[in-house]
């Protein structure tokens, strides 16, 4: 887990932070992990990114194969807080390629603004595509994409099962 940061306060990654590297994370479970920051002020509002998993620009993942259930990413009863990504959050950087998210079961996570299952958040000028292929994503829930939420990201979403998540806006999928 990530220490909050002096400028932003943000907590990051509480199940798995990956900074930087190409790494392949394969066959493992994710589970019951909280990405929940203090409260923060109308002027400077805190941050809970990735409550299983939290993957930054300079990094290149290969997810396959796992499971990433129960984690949270902010809590709605905390003033001035978000949370992003419940079961993960993945940047896309500026490199040739992108992350590769496949056949994972991603289930029954929280978070409190974007993405309860998934967040894929990115610049307009991120040039990698994030490639989001043959997972199940279920039972998620969220402010906006209680599925997937994506955001200035190139991404190709093919042949997965998004279903029975909840949303405000995008029960399923926001983008």
């Amino acid at each position: 887990l990530s220490a909050p940061t002096p400028q932003r306060a943000d907590l990051r990654g509480a199940g798995v932070y990956i900074a930087t590297g190409t790494p392949v994370l394969s066959n493992n479970t994710i589970s019951g992990n909280r990405a929940v920051p203090a409260a923060g002020t109308m002027q400077a509002a805190t941050f809970g990114y990735g409550g299983g998993l939290w993957a930054g620009f300079s990094s290149t993942l290969t997810l396959t194969n796992n499971v990433i259930t129960g984690n949270h990413a902010g809590d709605s009863t905390i003033a001035y807080s978000v949370g992003s990504g419940g079961g993960l959050v993945v940047f896309p950087g500026s490199g040739a390629s992108g992350p590769l998210l496949d056949r994972n079961l991603v289930v029954d996570n929280t978070a409190d603004s974007l993405g309860g299952g998934l967040s894929l958040l990115s610049l307009a000028s991120t040039a990698a595509e994030a490639v989001v292929t043959n997972n199940v994503v279920v039972g998620n829930t969220s402010g906006n994409g209680g599925g997937v939420y994506t955001y200035f990201v190139k991404t190709r979403i093919v042949n997965n099962t998004i279903s029975d998540n909840e949303a405000f806006l995008g029960g399923g999928l926001y983008s």
